[in-house]
Formats: structure tokens, C-alpha cells, sequence
């Protein structure tokens, strides 16, 4: 018998989802990228649908899913089961990572996730270095780091899917979380994958063992206080140097204020909320510095005159 549970937050991102094997172009507006990005949204959309009705006939009676990559409007929001409500818009401009998550949910899923950078999986990108009071010290990939905020509310993360090797990396957080393969990496751009029919029933079966055996599997709690980490890698293209931040007591602030570093989450200490000027793209800093380069006219190399 499958044991209900009430509420779930479902966390999204792109790059795991099976026939997702390279970046969209954000700086192209050709036909060939469009039609790109609404099969990827369409891909992503349906293996959402797997996991939400799955959910939904365990019990389930309230899910929130986050659209966290990127421009966050990767899902074709009209598709969507309506039980479900949506937490979208661009991740540069939301005022936190996991916007409304807290201990009020009884468990966590991980949907489309990536391996870290520095890693054999598909579009492997973002480490986080983390060091805690009892001198120990964990890498974490954007899965593992949303398993552990999570735990800092002591909330499981039940069910992580992506490539295999996310899935081997977050089971060396929570050695028997449930995982879901629907691709395996042959090079940073290339994947042996399941076909969607095949991924969504994988999907759904992983849901129902989840929730079945979610008092089986604990919530990733990290060790205790002080708590330093290093963000590396962030945005795969454009590359900076590591920013180390420190937090004495709690954990959650720690990320908040690490991940504040590239985006904008001071929207909720605000007194207004300016909008972004008409016409100008939402962009972290290092994409708006990316872009300035390209503006700066070029040097070029005078030709020696003929003798």
C-alpha cells in the first residue's frame, strides 16, 4: 500500500531531461533555436506530467514546482496539470533559490537534474564546496545542494531524476534516495537516452517507490555550524573567479547569500521593487559584463605597406 503524503515540492531543471544534450542559445534569435527551445519545453513538460500524475494517484493533495533554469519559462505553463501551482519567471530576479520552500513540506523531488562541474555527465556544471564546523567538507552539485536546504528544514528529498551520473552522485548524500536514470553521458554533449515513452514510465515508477518508502529515507542534513563555502562554476561560458562566504549559525542563510552573489535575491529586504528597464534582457552580472565585452569595438592589426 502506497502511504499518502499531502504536500511536495517538486524542483526542476533542464539539462537532466532525457534528448536535452546542449544549451540553448540565448544570444541567437534563429528559427533552428526556437524550435529547439519548444521541443526541450515540450520534453520537459511531459516528464513533469509523468511525475505530477504519479503523485497525484499516491494522494498528494498539494504540489508546487519550481522552474529554476535559466529564463525560468521553460515549461508550457498551459500543460501543466491543474493541481499543480507554479513558481516561474527568471531565476535572475527571484528573491531566493527555492522560492517558498519550507518545513510545512513533507518531501522534496528532484526533477531534470545535472552532475556537477568537473564531472563525466551531460552539461555538467556548478560545484559547491561546502566546509562545516566538525572540520568536514562536501561537494555538492545544484541536486544535492537543493536536498540539503531541504534538510535544513529537516524535509526528504525522495526522488532525484537525470542523467546516471547525478543519479550515482546524490546517493553519496543519501545513500538510498531514489533515483531515476533516463540518459547516460558518452561525453559532455552526447548521451545514450531513453525515448520519452520509456523515461515517463521510468518517472512514474520512481515517484510511486518514493513516496512508498519515504519514511525510509532521511532528510540530507549537513554537520553542525560554522558554515564556509565556495561557489565554482556557476554559469557554464562565463567563468570567474571562486567567492568564498561564511555563515556562523544557519546553513539556508549561508546559500542566500553565496548564490546572492550572481543574482538578485535582496528583493525581499526591498522597500519597492524597481522593474527592469522595457526592452532589456534579465541577465545575471556576469552575462551583462559578457555582453558589454561584445560591444567594444575590436583592434585591428595595421597592414605593413609593400616595400
Amino acid at each position: 500500500m502506497i502511504m499518502a503524503i499531502m504536500k511536495v515540492y517538486v524542483h526542476t531543471d533542464i539539462e537532466g531531461v532525457a534528448g536535452y544534450i546542449y544549451h540553448e542559445d540565448r544570444l541567437q534569435g534563429e528559427l533552428a533555436k526556437h524550435e529547439h527551445v519548444w521541443r526541450m519545453k515540450r520534453l520537459f513538460t511531459a516528464e513533469l506530467h509523468a511525475a505530477t500524475s504519479a503523485l497525484l494517484q499516491c494522494g498528494v493533495r498539494e504540489i508546487v514546482v519550481n522552474d529554476s533554469h535559466g529564463p525560468a519559462d521553460n515549461l508550457i505553463y498551459e500543460e501543466i496539470h491543474p493541481a499543480v501551482r507554479l513558481i516561474h519567471g527568471p531565476s535572475t530576479r527571484m528573491p531566493m533559490w527555492l522560492p517558498r520552500f519550507d518545513d510545512s513540506f513533507d518531501a522534496m523531488i528532484c526533477l531534470g537534474m545535472h552532475a556537477m562541474a568537473g564531472t563525466k555527465g551531460v552539461l555538467p556544471h556548478t560545484r559547491l564546496d561546502i566546509e562545516y564546523g566538525d572540520g568536514k567538507q562536501i561537494a555538492l552539485n545544484e541536486a544535492g545542494l537543493a536536498m540539503a536546504l531541504a534538510g535544513h528544514f529537516r524535509v526528504p528529498a525522495i526522488l532525484v531524476t537525470g542523467d546516471a551520473t547525478v543519479c550515482a552522485q546524490v546517493r553519496q548524500y543519501v545513500p538510498n534516495i531514489e533515483t531515476v536514470a533516463v540518459k547516460e553521458a558518452l561525453s559532455p554533449y552526447t548521451a545514450i537516452t531513453h525515448v520519452p515513452r520509456k523515461s515517463h514510465q521510468l518517472i512514474k515508477a520512481g515517484v510511486r517507490k518514493a513516496v512508498r518508502r519515504r519514511k525510509q529515507i532521511h532528510p540530507f542534513v549537513l554537520g553542525p555550524p560554522p558554515y564556509r563555502t565556495t561557489l565554482i562554476g556557476s554559469t557554464p561560458g562565463f567563468d570567474r573567479p571562486s567567492d568564498v562566504f561564511e555563515d556562523s549559525r544557519s546553513f539556508w542563510d549561508l546559500i542566500q547569500k553565496a548564490l546572492g552573489s550572481v543574482y538578485d535575491y535582496d528583493l525581499y529586504d526591498a522597500q519597492t521593487w524597481p522593474l527592469v528597464p522595457r526592452g532589456e534582457p534579465i541577465l545575471n552580472k556576469h552575462e551583462r559584463a559578457y555582453r558589454e565585452s561584445l560591444k567594444s569595438p575590436r583592434k585591428t592589426r595595421r597592414k605593413k605597406p609593400r616595400a
